[in-house]
């Protein structure tokens, strides 16, 4: 229960960033109750769920690369 909760306290951060896109953060938290649904029943839910929370944290990684200032 506490991870789901991190997970979506760190979803509504990510939301509420004026650095991150806020889809981003809506597609983290909803990644998680797919991925966990997908290993509770073992089926392939799992490794979509997977898929789609390191494309969150790609997209929140490379929107953040490229607000960055250059030195």
């Amino acid at each position: 229960m506490l991870f789901f909760a991190g997970v979506i306290l760190f979803a509504i951060a990510i939301s509420g960033s004026k650095s991150l896109p806020r889809p981003a953060g809506i597609l983290f938290a909803a990644a998680l109750p797919i991925f966990a649904i997908g290993s509770v029943t073992g089926n392939v839910l799992a490794p979509l769920g997977a898929l789609l929370e390191i494309g969150s944290a790609v997209w929140m990684a490379w929107s953040a690369s490229a607000v960055a200032p250059a030195d």
